[in-house]
């Protein structure tokens, strides 16, 4: 049966490493908030078929799609190995995208099983995104649409920047939920004393195959060719809703 929605694509057969199941030797974890480019960055490491598949398997849209996948999976324990087992590359590297939301909605905030889920990972990466305004707004965007990347955009035809609605409490509420989601990932890996590796969405952008040259480094030591972006930056060039929001805060752009 062909999938009918984008989860079910992602979680299907068809993604899966061939040739495979490889044992699972280096694992790492992408933590991030949403709109830093963890989307954009997933996919350039799964192209490059040497850093896993790291999708955002414990987004409740991801696990469920799982599920119907394998509807005889009985416990978290199974549906984790299943994905090691399928989503691991060649190399014997498997990753995953993390929101910091995600993370303690699906361990409902118990401390002890994020913490045993979290030692798992021998790399670490925290993308952030330096301007906390086109982060929000991006989020607002995406919130009201669900185009969450420039594959939903695609496939819907869509152009969601016309004649846009400028709700400023709305944007300083998603800009207050990203900047608490950063700041949680920054309180959980100092606590827990882990090292990682920070990457910044604008550095991404500007510097695509130098950030994606260090990244590779860092989690497989290898000098894979960096493929080129897949995905497009949805933010138009001639942001009118950003300047009527730094307006409104009566900030200087």
């Amino acid at each position: 049966m062909q999938a009918t929605n984008k989860y079910d694509r992602y979680l299907s057969p068809d993604r899966d490493f061939r040739s495979g199941p490889y044992k699972t030797k280096t694992r790492y974890i992408l933590c991030s908030s949403p709109r830093v480019g963890s989307t954009l960055l997933g996919q350039m490491l799964r192209d490059t078929n040497q850093a896993g598949d790291p999708l955002e398997y414990l987004n409740q849209n991801y696990f469920n799609a799982l599920l119907r996948r394998y509807n005889d999976i009985s416990s978290f324990h199974d549906a984790y190995n299943l994905l090691e087992r399928y989503r691991t590359s060649s190399n014997g590297v498997f990753g995953l995208q993390l929101h910091w939301s995600h993370f303690n909605q699906f361990f409902q905030e118990k401390n002890v099983l994020m913490d045993e889920f979290f030692r798992k990972f021998d790399k670490i990466v925290f993308l952030r995104r330096r301007n906390r305004v086109e982060q929000a707004i991006s989020l607002y965007r995406a919130s009201l649409t669900k185009l969450w990347s420039s594959i939903d955009e695609d496939n819907r035809n869509a152009h969601y920047y016309e004649n846009e609605n400028f709700d400023p409490i709305a944007i300083t509420k998603f800009m207050h939920s990203a900047i608490a989601q950063d700041q949680g990932w920054i309180n959980y890996l100092e606590l827990k004393g882990k090292e990682y590796l920070t990457i910044y969405y604008e550095d991404i952008i500007d510097n695509w195959e130098s950030e994606g040259k260090m990244l590779l480094k860092y989690l497989i030591n290898d000098e894979t060719p960096i493929p080129k972006m897949a995905l497009r930056q949805q933010r138009p060039d001639n942001d009118l809703t950003y300047k009527k929001f730094t307006d409104y805060l009566g900030c200087k752009t």
